[in-house]
């Protein structure tokens, strides 16, 4: 391969680069979320939520333990629990909804979802989470199969990057 032509890949490579993260500060911008690996990336377990025109990666906040389990997240932060019992039935708290997640942003995401679609939040979890579990898009499929999954899943990114960003604060 010419010198040449490895210049242009490398330079091709670098400009798609920048593209890729020009597109996704401006979904962090205007309160993007992603799924990736299969869960949501709500960004509380390994980064904190970028402000608005920031980088994506850049903190905005202090950085919670990575390793911390969404139960012990709750724990600490006493804004976020309340404002999701509201979501819950009386007798399940926050931190029992979200023993068995792996990720803080996959539950929450779960719990706005079987709120705004009226889906007992227990029968969610039940597909979300354990042994031959599926993904948030799945589960809703299964339980609401007339409604637009992509839409409802877009509106509990939505609700849930709002929710930890105003219980960070």
């Amino acid at each position: 391969m010419s010198k040449n032509l490895r210049q242009v890949r490398f330079a091709a490579s670098g400009l798609m680069a920048a593209v890729q993260m020009c597109i996704a500060a401006q979904g962090a911008a205007h309160g993007g979320a992603a799924f990736s690996g299969g869960h949501f990336d709500a960004g509380v377990e390994r980064d904190a939520l970028p402000a608005r025109g920031q980088m994506p990666g850049a903190s905005a906040t202090p950085r919670p333990d990575a390793s911390a389990s969404p139960v012990t997240l709750l724990d600490q932060n006493a804004r976020l629990s309340a404002g999701l019992q509201s979501l819950l039935p009386a007798e399940l708290t926050p931190q029992k909804a979200c023993a068995g997640f792996q990720h803080l942003g996959d539950c929450v995401a779960a719990i706005h979802v079987a709120s705004n679609l009226q889906i007992q939040f227990a029968e969610l979890k039940s597909k979300l989470v354990g042994p031959g579990s599926s993904t948030l898009g799945d589960a809703i499929r299964g339980f609401r199969p007339s409604v637009n999954v992509g839409h409802e899943q877009r509106v509990a990114e939505r609700q849930t990057r709002s929710d930890l960003a105003a219980s960070a604060n």
